[in-house]
């Protein structure tokens, strides 16, 4: 299974980004943040991708409509991710949807499973889906289309069906840091890094340190702080520059901070 997520990750990947970038004009400089991981969908594995840039902006109050658009797939691979033809089709679609909505939406994600494409936006206000849905339908009689809107003011879709799960998370921000330290220095082999982690009080950060001394980390401090998780806790330990290598380091402290009621907070060299 993790063979074939990966096999699936890598060629949605390759095919979302050249698409996206091609097929709507976006440059490499936008401020757009896209992330792809995958997940589990009642048994089915599907891939979901996520524009993070709006965990950290201020939309929820101008655009409290959600709106889901899915379109049937005709055309996919064999590991169900669509042909290069259905993802330039969808494209035109989402296009055509924002032509008609006469409104400035803002699309957050995506998600893939098995014979659909889901396409999500966030409006100022219902769109009117009977004459939407209308005119895109009888642009593509061909395949099932379906426009679906909620009230949704707190954006709860984009952080319960979109918004990675914090492992996931994890790993994307642990890819993007390993790239921009490669980028500015040239390293090889180990380099020691140094972990934050927080916690509650005293004793679970005494608990949590007793239970992980064992697995070669040094303590190189300890310190309190104003944060809602004051007791800081600073490991150091040679780390090779692989990206898997981190995953499997930063996984294990977020899983075992997480026993003593902490939490894993960053890493640097």
């Amino acid at each position: 299974m993790e063979v074939y997520i990966e096999i699936m990750y890598r060629m949605y990947f390759f095919l979302f980004t050249s698409c996206f970038i091609n097929c709507l004009g976006f440059s490499q400089d936008a401020p757009e943040q896209w992330e792809t991981y995958f997940t589990d969908f009642y048994g089915e594995v599907g891939a979901v991708t996520v524009d993070l840039s709006y965990q950290n902006e201020t939309q929820v109050q101008s655009h409290p409509v959600s709106i889901k658009m899915v379109v049937q797939l005709l055309e996919t691979r064999e590991n169900g991710m669509p042909t290069e033809k259905e993802f330039d089709l969808i494209y035109d679609i989402e296009d055509e949807v924002l032509l008609f909505s006469k409104q400035a939406l803002l699309e957050v994600g995506a998600i893939v499973t098995a014979g659909n494409h889901e396409t999500y936006f966030y409006g100022s206000s219902a769109l009117g889906l009977d004459s939407v849905i209308g005119v895109i339908r009888s642009r593509h009689p061909d395949r099932r289309i379906e426009l679906l809107e909620a009230e949704d003011p707190e954006w709860n879709t984009y952080w319960f069906v979109l918004f990675p799960p914090d492992l996931e998370l994890l790993k994307m921000n642990n890819a993007k840091q390993l790239a921009y330290l490669l980028e500015r220095e040239e390293y090889s082999g180990e380099l020691m890094f140094k972990f934050i982690l927080r916690f509650k009080s005293l004793k679970m950060r005494k608990k949590f340190y007793n239970a992980i001394k064992d697995e070669e980390f040094e303590l190189i401090e300890e310190r309190i702080d104003n944060e809602a998780l004051p007791y800081v806790l600073v490991l150091g330990r040679k780390e090779a520059l692989i990206l898997e290598s981190i995953n499997e380091t930063t996984t294990y402290l977020f899983l075992s901070a997480l026993n003593f009621k902490g939490a894993f907070d960053s890493w640097k060299p």
